[in-house]
């Protein structure tokens, strides 16, 4: 009809800035609520790899415990693994030691010997990764 406006329907956010405002506002609110979900994630993974690392120190006589991988760099997600690697643990207790960090958290932790990964891994882990807890050797 002749004389009659039609009204158009923003396509573009530069077209009617207001009409995105409540997404904006609720992809805001999402992002935020993730990223404090992940920051508290990684605050009690990070408290669960120093105490899995003491149990692998005082109870299976570890040397050295590191914490690697994307919770060390910071980048962690919520479905993230605890990656500890672990050196003077004796070979034999190895699986007993894995079994018992296992029923020690409910966290998915990656146990891995330094003795017996491949040199790229032991590598990636001398250079990027945190270590957790450290004892001299007993006599």
């Amino acid at each position: 009809m002749p004389g009659r406006e039609r009204r158009q329907t923003p396509t573009r956010a530069s077209d009617a800035p207001e009409a995105w405002a409540p997404y904006v506002a609720g992809w805001r609110a999402r992002a935020l609520a993730e990223r404090q979900q992940r920051e508290a994630f990684t605050d009690r993974a990070r408290r669960e790899a120093l105490r899995l690392a003491q149990i692998l120190c005082s109870e299976f006589g570890a040397t050295r415990v590191y914490l690697f991988g994307s919770l060390a760099r910071g980048w962690a997600r919520l479905t993230s693994d605890i990656d500890l690697a672990v050196e003077g643990l004796a070979a034999d207790l190895y699986l007993q030691a894995c079994a018992r960090i296992e029923a020690e958290t409910d966290l998915p932790v990656d146990l891995v010997d330094l003795r017996e990964a491949p040199p790229s891994l032991v590598r990636r882990v001398h250079e990027e990764g945190e270590v957790l807890l450290e004892r001299s050797p007993s006599r």
